[in-house]
């Protein structure tokens, strides 16, 4: 047998078709001029062994899709199931928080029925000198978590005109504003209502200020100085 022939013979025989693009068009027109048997079989050898492999090369391609398409899928798979489990967690936080609103409303009002006046961390003259610097009197000035304070009282003194006071807890709110009644004082509103979700819609305030109240936040979950992200983001939304 000729040497070729023993070539395209032996099954592990690869030929070179680098060129085969280029070539085959003019092995084919040699094909289809010659009657030597051995040069048409040696062009179809060729032309199989070419469409051979790009039929690889399309196999290894939709092998490489179909892994990158698994991949995406566990990749989706486990984005679904962190946002299951960030939703289990939200909600049992949010049931949790609504249980703490609750008794805590109730022990602030049981609190606030007898208790008449209460500080929390210090009173005003211990950082007033901090708080001066920023008031003026055109400022509008929001008090949360006014509970039994007398620090609107205190900023009044210092010349805010346009003071307005919340509390969550009804009992607190009515006693304060029977104090004030009963002081004289006017112009200082007194308002029941949740810190996380007031009413005043659009209406701005030029100073914030609240006393302990932030602590309350935190009580089931993190603390004022580690606060937890799902409160931090409800505190700032």
């Amino acid at each position: 047998m000729p040497q070729e022939q023993e070539a395209l013979a032996d099954p592990d025989y690869r030929l070179d078709i680098s060129h085969f693009e280029l070539l085959v068009d003019t092995w084919s027109d040699v094909k289809e001029a010659s009657d030597n048997m051995f040069l048409r079989s040696l062009v179809d050898a060729i032309v199989l062994q070419g469409t051979g492999v790009e039929l690889e090369a399309t196999k290894d391609k939709a092998d490489t899709n179909k892994s990158l398409v698994e991949t995406q899928r566990t990749k989706l798979e486990f984005t679904q199931a962190k946002a299951k489990a960030a939703k289990v967690e939200f909600e049992a936080l949010e049931a949790s928080k609504s249980e703490l609103h609750v008794a805590l409303v109730a022990t602030g009002d049981e609190r606030f029925a007898t208790e008449e006046h209460y500080e929390w961390s210090k009173d005003y003259s211990h950082f007033q000198h901090l708080v001066l610097p920023f008031l003026d009197p055109s400022h509008s000035v929001l008090e949360i978590g006014c509970g039994n304070s007398r620090l609107c009282e205190e900023l009044r003194k210092d010349g805010v005109a346009d003071m307005t006071c919340v509390d969550i807890s009804p009992v607190a709110v009515e006693r304060m504003r029977s104090r004030f009644r009963d002081k004289g004082l006017e112009g200082i509103k007194v308002v029941q209502a949740d810190m996380l979700d007031l009413s005043f819609g659009s209406e701005p305030f030029d100073i914030v200020i609240g006393k302990g109240t932030m602590d309350v936040l935190f009580v089931n979950r993190g603390d004022s100085w580690n606060p937890h992200p799902q409160t931090l983001n409800k505190v700032i939304s």
